[in-house]
């Protein structure tokens, strides 16, 4: 009760609301990191990759639901595309990859494409044809993980 600056009978009262201020605390820094996010995601320039627009990048300080939603607003803003995001959360590589719905009828299925790229980072993952989700070890290899969604989408692409 003395740490906590009250009497020994409100501690509980005070300790109540140290855990809202916390919360609150927690609920606001989410919503900085997640608008932070936006921000590093608007930045990034997407290119063509034979007729698909392709999107990779680092988005620093993601969830892997903050990167599952940029993914899926890439998605749904190109017709035809693909797009490959990826983080550090806790000291380790996270990596989102979505494909259209045009690039899964064509026979590309996200899994696979996150499977190879997660190989950089020493880590696996898997998903559905057009959304799946990966994790790595090794954080340091993210660009160059990244580096290798085009060569794979163009050697899948003309298969």
């Amino acid at each position: 009760s003395e740490r906590l600056g009250v009497s020994p009978g409100d501690v509980e009262d005070r300790l109540n609301q140290l855990l809202d201020e916390r919360s609150q605390l927690q609920s606001e820094l989410d919503s900085i990191k997640r608008d932070a996010a936006i921000t590093a995601y608007e930045e990034l320039e997407p290119r063509e990759v034979e007729d698909i627009s392709v999107l990779t990048g680092i988005v620093p300080g993601s969830s892997a639901e903050t990167l599952r939603e940029l993914a899926d607003r890439f998605r749904r803003s190109h017709t035809n595309s693909a797009v490959v995001l990826g983080t550090i959360a806790h000291g380790k590589p996270l990596l989102i990859a979505a494909l259209s719905d045009s690039l899964v009828a064509r026979g590309l299925h996200a899994g696979k494409l996150i499977q190879h790229v997660a190989q950089v980072v020493e880590g696996g993952g898997g998903g559905k044809p057009g959304l799946a989700q990966a994790g790595g070890k090794n954080p340091e290899h993210l660009s160059e993980a990244l580096d290798l969604v085009d060569g794979w989408l163009q050697k899948h692409l003309n298969q």
